[in-house]
């Protein structure tokens, strides 16, 4: 037994020398740390000015003097006292040496500041949700994305790419509507054209990608920014990123900051019943995709909810009619005179058999002469018991989904 514990002993001691030798390691050799020519190059160049180029009309990193790119600068500069003089230039246009811009691809002497990618642009609300949704629709892109965007079509037939010369001319096109259904474009790129045009994003094409990037010139400069970029982009990026989005949402929604004032000096009241995966109240805290909406709202716009979970719908119904609560998401069939947002949300519906039924459903023209289960109140209840041949019967809580799940029942949640 003693020789055991010392074998233990032994072999616990040595993979504690381990772990500190290899935490040692990676202190002391940290490779984005400023080397000891790097420290000595600055204090060389404290007093003179370096040149660096920046995109200078993209929206939230780099318009007319201002944006991510900019902040970013200022920051490296006060860091360690440089004196750095951004020279601008307009997207596509060709650029050498040390640049922040914008690229679809990327070489070795690019760092990724921020990955964007491409959205599917209407005049018109509706949900395209895949790439078949796209066959025989006449699509708007710039030409030099043509090559680039397309790529990611082949597969789907009937798709007819328009290239415009600009970004002028596509907007044109898509505000007419005569000669394209959608436009394809960068999401951040375009996102003021979206914004004051009251264009809707129908579908977000996220693995077509848009990089804004930091292009090294192989000098100390470059060795410099990058590594100040890694620390940097932690406590930085995504607070400076939402303020100029921000900014960008209240200029071309018209907001003024008056009206930015009274927004945020309310708390919201929220309320709600446990309704997974959307919204529940698990050990005093309140979760769900819904939940996570509410918290990125909550910073991008710097304002607070308080939330007040109901026991059931009658008691939610009762406190919306009385106007105790501001809002509350309407996945349910209520009827109320509260500001109804348009969900962009796209929801798709399932049908649940017991494995010893042999229901096969293509279609909801399969559940005629059944009898199916739904949600209590839901919209779907309400959209199904329009349709004749259907048998709607309900269910109140998932307590009692549990035992139909249980029995022969067919059901659609």
């Amino acid at each position: 037994m003693k020789s055991k514990k010392r074998v233990l002993i032994t072999v616990g001691i040595v993979l504690l020398i381990v772990l500190i030798g290899f935490i040692s390691y990676n202190i002391l050799t940290d490779k984005d740390k400023i080397t000891a020519s790097e420290k000595k190059w600055i204090n060389n160049n404290i007093n003179k000015v370096q040149n660096i180029n920046v995109v200078n009309d993209v929206n939230i990193f780099g318009n007319t003097g201002s944006g991510v790119y900019y902040d970013f600068i200022n920051d490296l500069e006060l860091e360690y006292k440089l004196q750095l003089n951004p020279v601008t230039f307009n997207y596509g246009e060709n650029v050498n040496g040390l640049t922040l811009g914008v690229k679809t691809s990327l070489s070795d002497l690019d760092n990724i500041f921020y990955e964007d990618h491409y959205v599917l642009v209407s005049k018109k609300e509706e949900i395209v949700p895949n790439y078949n949704n796209f066959a025989g629709k006449k699509i708007g892109v710039i030409n030099n994305d043509l090559s680039y965007i397309s790529g990611y079509f082949t597969n789907v037939s009937g798709i007819n790419f328009v290239g415009y010369d600009n970004k002028e001319a596509l907007l044109k096109a898509i505000s007419t509507g005569e000669d394209i259904n959608y436009m394809v474009v960068p999401l951040t790129f375009y996102l003021d054209e979206i914004l004051k045009n009251d264009y809707l994003i129908v579908n977000h094409l996220s693995d077509i990608k848009l990089f804004y990037t930091i292009t090294s010139d192989n000098d100390n400069l470059s060795s410099i920014l990058n590594k100040f970029y890694k620390k940097w982009k932690e406590d930085n990026l995504d607070q400076y990123f939402k303020r100029e989005e921000f900014k960008l949402f209240t200029e071309n929604l018209n907001i003024t900051d008056t009206e930015v004032d009274a927004l945020q000096s309310v708390t919201y009241k929220y309320g709600f019943i446990n309704n997974s995966p959307y919204e529940v109240i698990m050990s005093g805290n309140y979760g769900g995709i819904i939940a996570m909406y509410l918290s990125d709202f909550s910073k991008f716009c710097d304002v607070d909810f308080s939330f007040k979970k109901y026991k059931d719908l009658k008691k939610l119904n009762t406190a919306i009619n009385n106007k105790e609560i501001d809002m509350y998401f309407n996945y349910y069939n209520l009827k109320d005179n509260y500001y109804n947002i348009p969900s962009k949300m796209l929801v798709e519906y399932s049908i649940i058999a017991s494995n010893n039924n042999n229901l096969v459903v293509n279609s909801l023209k399969g559940l005629n002469s059944k009898t199916v289960y739904v949600e209590e109140n839901s919209i779907l209840e309400n959209y199904l018991k329009n349709m004749r041949d259907i048998k709607v019967l309900t269910y109140k809580n998932l307590k009692e989904l549990k035992k139909l799940n249980k029995k022969d029942e067919v059901i659609v949640i």
